[in-house]
């Protein structure tokens, strides 16, 4: 079975670094994290690069937590 973690992030960078750091030593490794990134700019585009070995993918949304939830469950 695969998880999809969705994960919606403003502004926030080293809890979502934290967030990353712990999926890279889990024994289970069949998930994704849909990452929802609402920021105006590219602020985390930098940090994605020290994870390539995860599935991540990243969308974008305006600022609204419902509205980021609601685009990563559509995504899962």
């Amino acid at each position: 079975m695969k998880f999809s973690l969705i994960v919606c992030t403003l502004g926030r960078i080293e809890p979502l670094r934290q967030f990353l750091n712990s999926l890279l030593v889990q024994t289970h490794l069949s998930f994704e994290v849909i990452l929802v990134d609402q920021n105006e700019h590219n602020r985390i585009e930098e940090l994605l690069e020290h994870y390539k070995s995860l599935e991540i993918r990243r969308f974008r949304s305006s600022p609204g937590l419902s509205r980021a939830r609601n685009i990563g469950i559509q995504q899962a």
